[in-house]
């Protein structure tokens, strides 16, 4: 009987810290991820100045071809667009935006995310005065790929073409600013 008892309180102490563990096993706890998204977009220029020479009647008939490779670079979380317009233009010969053509295409360079984006090809900038630009990159997506962040795009500009600068007065100090400006979509 003794052999009896014994067992049976064991078999009590057994079974209490069986449900004893059952019951303290298994506890959850929860943790709360406070997370802010801001807007990330940006944009740069490399290559700001080109500089071209009218000095032959190839270049007078069929203009200049310059092409700035990686020249705009966008870092954006979102879809974003990129467009131009021109400045105010300055010096003697009293040239037009309009006889200027962009094309842009993806950067030699790039490693963002080319997925969704559409490009102007042969495209005259617009004054500043019809207060309308041109887009010039439209991105359906972010320029995010992996852990590379931005696109980069080559520009290439035709200048003058068709005789488009003859007859006017002959100087150097001739600029046109061509105002790139990006959005987010």
């Amino acid at each position: 009987m003794m052999l009896t008892m014994y067992k049976k309180s064991l078999l009590s102490i057994a079974f209490a810290m069986a449900v004893s563990v059952t019951v303290f096993a298994q506890t959850s706890q929860t943790a709360n991820l406070n997370i802010t998204l801001s807007s990330v977009l940006s944009m740069t220029i490399s290559g700001a100045e080109i500089t071209v020479d009218f000095d032959d009647a190839t270049k007078y008939s069929d203009g200049i071809t310059s092409t700035v490779a990686n020249h705009l670079t966008v870092t954006s979380n979102r879809p974003y667009t990129v467009s131009a317009i021109a400045g105010v233009v300055s010096g003697g010969s009293s040239l037009s935006p309009n006889d200027v053509k962009l094309t842009t295409v993806i950067g030699t360079g790039n490693a963002g995310n080319t997925t969704g984006l559409s490009y102007t090809s042969g495209t005259a900038i617009p004054t500043a005065a019809s207060g309308a630009s041109i887009d010039v990159v439209t991105a359906t997506n972010s320029s995010w790929n992996g852990n590379a962040p931005s696109n980069t795009f080559d520009v290439t500009y035709l200048i003058g073409a068709n005789g488009a600068f003859t007859n006017k007065t002959l100087a150097s100090d001739n600029i046109i600013p061509v105002i790139y400006t990006v959005v987010a979509n």
